[in-house]
């Protein structure tokens, strides 16, 4: 996948099919209107671009706060590379971009790129004051447009929102649901305290994207990914108050049959249950005998390996 932005527009001079949206989270609404031009190029042998942004609309228009993103640009690049894109647009947002009409919109992005299929979410906008919606797509005549109508499960609109309040309340069952696959955080592992080798629980910690949001703090059963390999896992997110070792929140996971040296190695670490709220214990061995069980636990969690 080749990754665009406003420098190398002219790499995007293809006969192609374009999603556009923010898709943090690339839940499964988002996937139907990816889907709508992985299946179209394909069928037409065109190339399928997503046209995408650096930060949250929302947010740079005060529509919301930033709490942070289920898929931070890293992830979400690495999502769609997964998916097949051959083409991620990277605008700024920016008041260039927030003063650029719809229709000068559609001209530089759409029209200059040889634009056959264009796909959007049911509530997407763009222009100046959000004046271009599926309907001014329409008028074109150039390209067909697609427009993907909300998904919902136990009728519950899936969204960002819903996603971002599962993961706040530690709810990953809901949260992986509506996303279509496990919640994940991609990070490199860097030193640590070396408590977890003391008490013979060694820990990997992970460096990630300041950018991500993280789930509520305590101890969950986690897959992690090492180089194309699967580990059953559990991950503290959290402070270690037993410890006393962080004043910032830090992930942590234990790697069930795992002896490889990680130390700089990405690891993706996939969300599947919470087992229990972060705790302060009143001695190590009262840790070591609660992570003993949450070993337990996760031995005993039907979670693909």
């Amino acid at each position: 996948m080749e990754v665009i932005t406003i420098e190398n527009l002219t790499n995007l001079k293809v006969n192609c099919a374009v999603a556009i949206g923010f898709f943090d989270g690339i839940h499964l609404g988002h996937q139907v209107v990816i889907e709508n031009i992985t299946k179209y190029a394909k069928a037409n042998q065109l190339k399928s671009v997503v046209i995408t942004f650096d930060r949250s609309p929302k947010v740079a228009l005060g529509y919301a706060t930033d709490d942070g993103h289920i898929t931070p640009l890293s992830e979400k690049l690495r999502i769609f590379k997964e998916i097949g894109i051959d083409y991620t647009l990277i605008l700024k947002f920016d008041t260039t971009l927030l003063n650029l009409t719809a229709q000068d919109f559609i001209q530089t992005y759409l029209l200059e790129t040889n634009v056959h299929l264009v796909s959007i979410g049911f509530d997407f906008r763009f222009g100046q004051g959000g004046a271009g919606d599926a309907n001014y797509l329409a008028t074109q005549k150039t390209f067909k447009v697609e427009v993907a109508q909300p998904v919902l499960i136990s009728n519950i609109k899936i969204s960002t929102t819903e996603i971002k309040n599962a993961l706040k309340e530690g709810n990953l069952p809901v949260a992986n649901q509506m996303l279509g696959r496990a919640f994940s955080i991609s990070g490199e592992v860097v030193y640590g305290k070396q408590l977890g080798q003391t008490i013979g629980f060694p820990t990997a910690n992970l460096k990630i994207d300041k950018d991500y949001l993280l789930p509520e703090r305590g101890v969950y059963a986690t897959v992690t990914h090492i180089d194309g390999t699967k580990f059953a896992s559990m991950t503290n997110v959290g402070f270690n108050p037993t410890a006393n070792l962080s004043e910032t929140i830090s992930i942590e996971t234990h790697l069930l049959d795992c002896e490889q040296d990680l130390y700089g190695k990405i690891l993706q670490i996939e969300f599947h249950k919470k087992i229990r709220d972060e705790m302060k214990f009143e001695s190590l061995d009262a840790l070591v005998e609660q992570l003993k069980q949450d070993k337990k636990f996760v031995e005993t969690m039907p979670i693909q390996t």
